[in-house]
């Protein structure tokens, strides 16, 4: 990674713009001072919902929208959506774990990862937590593609574990 920022350019100011937003509030840093502004905003319990100001966020329909959840639900909101992540990435990894052919295995602890290194770099570059990287929320930001291949794998998912037999109740 550090090789690659010695020769693009646009990743080392990513990359300055995450280490010190304040060198250039209204440049590299505003996009990353402006949501983490909105998610200061919405406090403990939020806003209310539609009281945000996402007009403010840039990109809040897709690469911010976590900061504008976080505007209008607050901590407590945003920190109900991580959980929500984290039951559905342990429900996917539950499915590959349970499945017998290698392959559907494979594939679903493969969709069920993409998924939550997906998950981490939005969150994680919308919090500060590392630098920007450009990419959706699952299943929550605006966008065709992005949420057209989420649905593909979820429904991969959904179809390898039809085929499981289904667990005795204790």
């Amino acid at each position: 990674g550090y090789a690659f920022l010695q020769f693009f350019s646009h990743g080392q100011r990513r990359v300055e713009a995450w280490l010190d937003p304040f060198a250039d509030p209204t440049g590299g840093g505003w996009q990353v001072l402006q949501g983490l502004s909105g998610m200061f905003a919405g406090g403990l319990w939020g806003e209310g919902f539609s009281e945000a100001r996402p007009q403010y966020t840039p990109i809040a329909e897709s690469d911010f929208v976590y900061a504008v959840i976080a505007e209008e639900f607050g901590f407590i909101g945003s920190l109900l959506l991580v959980v929500f992540f984290l039951v559905l990435i342990w429900r996917l990894l539950d499915i590959a774990s349970r499945t017998k052919p290698p392959f559907a295995m494979l594939l679903a602890t493969g969709i069920a990862t993409a998924f939550a290194v997906q998950v981490f770099l939005n969150i994680g570059g919308v919090t500060k937590f590392i630098p920007l990287t450009g990419l959706t929320l699952p299943l929550i930001s605006l966008g065709g593609s992005s949420l057209l291949v989420t649905f593909v794998a979820l429904g991969l998912v959904l179809a390898i574990s039809d085929g499981e037999a289904v667990r005795k109740r204790r």
